[in-house]
């Protein structure tokens, strides 16, 4: 007869409750921007109180922080490959769905930013979060870049930064701009001009 598993830790519980927080605050925030999400709505949608988010997070700004650590560690996880074309595109809902939820995070991103730019501490943490994505987009181009590139690993890390930040606003203003794949194929271009572009 099979054991029964035994149950789980204090410590595994915290942090199923944080995963789940993090889970419906990301949409929350995608749905209703930094200021209108509500933390009591957030933890009703993860199956909790408001309790727990204060038990795991001083504030709504850690919460989006949490939310912005599971986005890059996502984004960057190991094996995953920024110049492959078909990574940057979701598979989730309709184009109108995944316009609506992009904007919305653009929303949320620059409502955090405008915040975060009032508050010496948490433009901090954002500067650590932004240099944390640099620094992955450094070793892209380190790792891809033409020897006789006039621009060393550093410079095309931070345009590749410009490059993703820059369209990601550009969309959530609805002006026409790369797709996914186009993002990819942009980014493979700066970092290996002539490659397969």
């Amino acid at each position: 007869m099979p054991t029964a598993s035994p149950p789980p830790t204090r410590s595994e519980r915290q942090e199923r409750t944080r995963s789940a927080l993090v889970a419906a605050a990301q949409r929350a925030f995608a749905r209703d921007g930094f200021h209108g999400a509500n933390l009591t709505a957030i933890a009703a949608e993860a199956g909790f109180t408001k309790g727990a988010i204060y038990s795991n997070f001083a504030s709504k700004a850690e919460l989006f922080l949490a939310v912005l650590d599971h986005d890059i560690d996502e984004a960057f996880a190991e094996g995953a490959d920024m110049l492959d074309r078909g990574a940057w595109e979701e598979d989730l809902g309709s184009e109108d769905e995944r316009a609506a939820r992009h904007t919305g995070q653009v929303v949320a991103s620059l409502e955090f930013i405008a915040t975060a730019l009032r508050d010496p501490d948490l433009a901090a943490q954002l500067e650590q979060r932004t240099e944390r994505i640099r620094r992955q987009f450094v070793e892209l181009a380190a790792a891809h870049r033409a020897e006789d590139d006039p621009l060393d690993a550093e410079e095309l890390g931070t345009l590749l930064l410009a490059l993703q930040q820059g369209t990601g606003l550009l969309l959530g203003l609805g002006v026409p701009s790369l797709t996914g794949e186009g993002v990819a194929a942009a980014m493979e271009r700066i970092v290996a001009p002539g490659a397969r572009c």
